[in-house]
């Protein structure tokens, strides 16, 4: 009796592992940084969507997330750091609000930083690493029933 195909199964079995480990490593990571996005939502005062959380790309055998300001709320960045004084000047007439007229040069005060992202982090680490480790337990668990 000759048996085949048991290198393809042992390039399989050897694959599965590391497979399973990226999955559960990718689930438990997103849910520490979805810990901390509900934090700088709560910090913000603002929407879910004002704050996201993406995959990015990351040496082999490591995951990374990365938690931002969504793209379509590019000004919140001025939030975070705030901004120093400057001149606004209009290339075209007069600065206006639709109702009032500013005149052709402002100057800004600027704007004092309110941070809600880097407090979020900071305050949620322990959060973080406790939803990580749940999620790791599910997933482990999930996977030995299989």
């Amino acid at each position: 009796m000759e048996v085949t195909g048991l290198k393809e199964l042992n390039k399989r079995l050897t694959k599965l592992p590391e497979k399973i480990e990226r999955n559960i490593m990718g689930a438990a990571v997103r849910a520490g940084a979805n810990e901390i996005k509900k934090a700088a939502v709560a910090n913000l005062g603002g929407k879910k969507t004002d704050i996201v959380v993406k995959k990015s790309r990351a040496p082999k055998g490591t995951t990374k997330y990365k938690i931002g300001i969504n793209a379509k709320k590019w000004y919140l960045k001025f939030k975070e750091f705030g901004t120093k004084p400057h001149v606004i000047k209009s290339k075209k007439g007069f600065l206006t609000n639709g109702s009032v007229v500013f005149g052709r040069v402002i100057d800004h005060p600027g704007q004092p930083a309110r941070p809600f992202l880097r407090p979020a982090f900071d305050e949620n680490t322990r959060r973080a690493i406790d939803a990580m480790k749940k999620k790791i337990a599910q997933r482990l668990e999930k996977e030995a029933a299989k």
